[in-house]
């Protein structure tokens, strides 16, 4: 997807975006702008090079002071919005470290218009404490790009951000910013809340248990954003998130199946896996049922991916049946490599049934 996103940038795109800055400043040098862009290397760029790489060219090519350049990026939000513009954030950052009052001001309007979440990272690790009083203040904005922007970059693993250290240091005051937008109104808002509470449960699933137990039955937005928060958590059978969310073990398994079209399957292939699972329950119940795929990898290990099949509520007795097909074909993701594989019929992530079968990629 990388590679389709930088090859936006292109000549044409270059000349929009020089006719957008020359409607606020018509000293713009188009040609001195595209010498700095596309030099000789500019097509074997990265997408996050060419960002600053055109960030840099139009710093350089505006030759204003950085106040008069923060002005005319704040002018060009009206009409440079979007992801194709994240760019213009890298300006901010590269260059306005040293200049916090105009730079927090850039960011506060760049970010209604894309995001302005990787280049808040930097000024994260350069000054740490003004930043983040910085997006407290943001987190009770009217605006939810900038509630959104107080919760996202905040993230311990953000994608594609830089990594900031000191949030796992302070992670308590990230509860406590996140305790601010726990019923946000915003969907946009609640999505970021729960990566962010995600994120941290890679690191310290315990603590953000117990600061969610505060939270819970609270607001069915709130609840969704603890659902989705600990999502990661309930995909890998984590027992304290699993009693947390009401994933009892407290069942009794009257029969399960678990069945593949065939046990010999080829490159190109396209598995039909067929389940039935009838469970008795004494008390009120939650389950989750899972397939849980054992893929062989190049190292001649096995690695698993859960694939999440239904989630129900009930009480006594039940049955849940269906199939799945799957394809045997590469992707981008997950390569297949012959040899031994299985598949794993999971409930609430203890397993109730097991089939080996075997991949062969030379047929």
């Amino acid at each position: 997807m990388a590679e389709e996103l930088r090859l936006k940038y292109n000549q044409t795109f270059l000349e929009e975006f020089v006719k957008a800055i020359q409607s606020h400043y018509s000293d713009f040098v188009s040609e001195s702008f595209y010498q700095a862009v596309l030099q000789d290397d500019w097509d074997d760029l990265a997408l996050m090079d060419r960002f600053k790489r055109m960030a840099d060219a139009t710093y350089h090519t505006l030759d204003l002071p950085y106040a008069d350049v923060v002005d005319l990026l704040i002018k060009l939000n009206s009409t440079c919005q979007g992801f194709d513009y994240l760019f213009l954030n890298d300006i901010i950052w590269k260059y306005g470290l040293e200049d916090l009052d105009h730079s927090f001001r850039g960011m506060a309007v760049l970010t209604t218009g894309s995001s302005s979440e990787f280049a808040i990272r930097y000024f994260l690790n350069h000054n740490f404490d003004a930043s983040f009083a910085f997006l407290k203040e943001l987190s009770l904005s009217d605006n939810e790009h900038h509630r959104r922007l107080a919760s996202e970059g905040t993230r311990l693993r953000l994608p594609w951000g830089q990594a900031v250290p000191d949030l796992k240091i302070h992670r308590s005051e990230i509860f406590e910013l996140l305790e601010r937008l726990k019923a946000d109104p915003s969907l946009y808002v609640r999505k970021s809340v729960a990566n962010n509470l995600n994120d941290l449960t890679r690191f310290y699933p315990d603590e953000v248990i117990d600061h969610l137990k505060t939270w819970k039955n609270q607001d069915p937005k709130t609840d969704w954003i603890i659902k989705t928060a600990l999502r990661t958590l309930i995909k890998t059978g984590y027992p304290p998130a699993l009693a947390f969310m009401g994933y009892t073990q407290d069942f009794e398994i009257k029969q399960a199946q678990l069945a593949l079209d065939s046990l010999e399957v080829h490159d190109g292939d396209t598995s039909q896996i067929s389940y039935a699972v009838r469970i008795h329950s004494p008390v009120p119940s939650k389950f989750r049922l899972s397939l849980a795929f054992g893929f062989q990898k190049a190292n001649g290990q096995i690695g698993e991916k859960i694939f999440y099949l239904k989630d129900t509520d009930f009480v006594n007795d039940v049955t849940i049946s269906g199939q799945k097909d799957y394809r045997w074909k590469d992707l981008s993701t997950r390569r297949h490599y012959s040899g031994k594989h299985y598949i794993r019929l999971l409930l609430n992530h203890i397993e109730i049934k097991k089939v080996d079968f075997s991949l062969n990629k030379d047929h």
